[in-house]
């Protein structure tokens, strides 16, 4: 098979857009988690920003739980073909923004050199919320963790994105290294300082003198990022073939809006973003509590709802008036919870958010929303329900979201863990299989998922009516 590289790039067609820009300087980036996002996002601005500047901020990616990544982009130096779909347009641009990809997996000491090297200046994230190494309460290392607790022994082989970040940190730091940023690109409330707290209390286990320099050069900025990149499909794959002429098996498929917002908050060299459009802020909080609780609230709402029902994809779901009623509902709870702006247009958001739902050409899939739901749930429902709890507002929809989650897990826990796709599944589906038919499994699950048996416990009166909403026809898989 013949695939996208710098030598069959010349029979690419040239109406596919691509920049011109020299590549032959040490990365400034560094990431970690090489996925369908990064591509669809980080990399897409980077590649724009350096078509503008004189000195490019190029991508050094590292794959760290397989060597998937680097298979798919090292023997297309880097490149991609990068597709942004409208409801009636789509764009079309080759990526050049990444220049190698690191198996870690398998070589983990490149990542930690890579990190180390004095040109870089920012090493950027997209790991998913699990990777943090953070228990539920999002303070404290999860000890519980095997791959945690290995990493808190020794760093010879790191086995977690934080473990790699350490390392890395560390022989910069031995090396009299010059300070670097670090931003998180995920879906985490104040996902800077939860990457900080987790880097600082690994570093401190292993050298105090890190946990000091880390504390002076190495800054740690919150961000927001937006952008929807479904998973991809055959047909995906095939239609950049068609368009090209030759494979790409790094391809990136994603919509047409795009949004960036970062704390300025740079110890290193900061890149000039804002020529591509990312917005500078002093405080991010605002910006990602209007994401998580209107845009990602509402896919989890329709992964659970709209999925319990055996419905497959957003756009598919989201043309059923039921499941709009659904989202309005929520979007009519939580903003309660949002701190009213001048700034900021609520309604027309939410306009906005159902036109991107209903785009037909992204194969937004349920499914993949769903996974992850144990460290999805708390930033999006149940810290929205917990602040509506307090001021003893009622919450139907929020509440109906949160049993269509538990019946969800309690589905796919009879099934296997590789069905329910959580970082929870196996303790889920312990607690399922000892379940007694004589209690409601909401309690059962209560007693291994602190989130939600804190706010049981907290408010039972809602736990009552947690488990009468279980028990209905509406939150049931059929």
């Amino acid at each position: 098979m013949t695939r996208l590289n710098y030598q069959t790039l010349e029979s690419v067609p040239e109406t596919i857009a691509r920049g011109h820009y020299e590549r032959s300087s040490y990365p400034k980036v560094v990431h970690l988690g090489v996925g369908a996002f990064h591509r669809a996002h980080q990399a897409d601005y980077f590649d724009r920003l350096n078509c503008q500047i004189d000195k490019p901020w190029l991508i050094t990616g590292a794959s760290l739980r397989s060597p998937r990544a680097a298979e798919q982009l090292n023997p297309q130096d880097g490149l991609f073909l990068h597709i942004a779909r409208g409801a009636n347009t789509a764009t079309t641009r080759i990526n050049r923004a990444v220049t190698s990809v690191i198996n870690a997996f398998g070589a983990p000491k490149l990542l930690t050199e890579a990190i180390a090297q004095p040109e870089v200046q920012l090493v950027t994230l997209t790991i998913t919320e699990k990777g943090y190494c953070l228990d539920s309460s999002q303070t404290q290392l999860n000890m519980s963790d095997p791959d945690v607790r290995a990493d808190c022994k020794h760093l010879d082989q790191p086995r977690t994105a934080i473990g790699h970040l350490v390392a890395g940190l560390s022989m910069r730091h031995k090396a009299g290294g010059n300070p670097i940023t670090v931003l998180s690109c995920d879906n985490l409330s104040h996902n800077g300082s939860c990457t900080q707290r987790a880097v600082l209390a690994m570093a401190q286990i292993h050298d105090e003198g890190l946990f000091n320099w880390i504390q002076t050069h190495v800054s740690f900025p919150n961000a927001m990022v937006d952008r929807i990149a479904p998973a991809l499909t055959k047909k995906d794959y095939q239609e950049a073939q068609n368009l090209l002429g030759v494979a790409d098996q790094g391809l990136a498929v994603t919509e047409q809006f795009s949004q960036w917002v970062i704390e300025d908050n740079f110890a290193g060299e900061r890149p000039p973003l804002e020529k591509v459009g990312v917005t500078w802020v002093s405080e991010v909080g605002a910006w990602e509590k209007r994401k998580l609780r209107l845009l990602n609230a509402a896919h989890s709402a329709l992964a659970y709802v709209a999925g319990g029902a055996n419905e497959i994809f957003v756009h598919t779901a989201i043309n059923q008036p039921c499941y709009r009623d659904l989202l309005e509902a929520l979007w009519s709870e939580v903003t309660t919870t949002i701190e009213e702006s001048a700034e900021f247009d609520r309604a027309g958001y939410c306009k906005a958010l159902i036109d991107r739902f209903s785009n037909p050409h992204l194969n937004h899939r349920l499914l993949q929303i769903a996974m992850d739901g144990s460290q999805k749930l708390p930033p999006r429902i149940l810290s929205p329900l917990r602040e509506r709890l307090s001021m003893d507002l009622a919450s139907p929809t929020l509440t109906q979201i949160v049993a269509a989650w538990c019946q969800w897990v309690y589905w796919y826990a009879q099934k296997s863990s590789e069905l329910l796709k959580d970082p929870m599944a196996g303790i889920f589906i312990e607690a399922i299989e000892a379940h007694d038919e004589r209690t409601n499994f909401v309690d059962t699950l209560a007693t291994v998922y602190s989130p939600l048996g804190d706010l049981m416990f907290s408010y039972p009166n809602w736990a009552n009516e947690l488990r009468r909403t279980v028990n209905t026809p509406d939150t049931k898989r059929k």
